[in-house]
């Protein structure tokens, strides 16, 4: 398995399991609502979305006796954004959400273990507040 797998893998779970969040897919202009693609004016009048990313960490040989000696780490991030002035509600739901789709999951054979929220910040007109889950495989 690689990390392009993994990202797929994790991708599709997201795509399927969360069906009330706008999803704007990585280094894109895609917006989809429950695999629909949104409309200008939809994306122009959204308070939140979220955007996921894989972020590699390790790629490392853990046992020559196995059939299966690397292990494959990344951190599975969505950044949460909401507008400014909206409150933080909508983040906190939103954050229950997705650890109630990804902690202690295995996806077709991705382990996701923990999250962490990391800090806000604030880009322009939105708030982004990442979330990352740890997630590895054998392959």
């Amino acid at each position: 398995m690689s990390l392009k797998t993994i990202k797929t893998t994790l991708e599709t779970f997201l795509n399927t399991n969360v069906t009330t969040k706008v999803i704007k897919w990585n280094n894109t202009a895609s917006y989809t609502l429950n695999s629909v693609g949104q409309t200008q004016p939809e994306i122009d009048a959204l308070n939140v979305f979220i955007e996921p990313r894989i972020i590699p960490i390790t790629q490392d040989r853990e046992l020559m006796s196995t059939s299966t000696p690397r292990k494959f780490e990344v951190f599975f991030q969505i950044d949460i954004y909401t507008k400014r002035g909206t409150g933080t509600g909508e983040i906190y739901t939103t954050i229950e959400l997705l650890d109630a789709v990804f902690v202690e999951e295995i996806v077709t054979g991705v382990v996701v273990e923990t999250s962490k929220t990391l800090p806000s910040f604030e880009d322009g007109d939105w708030i982004i507040t990442p979330v990352r889950y740890l997630a590895y495989v054998w392959g």
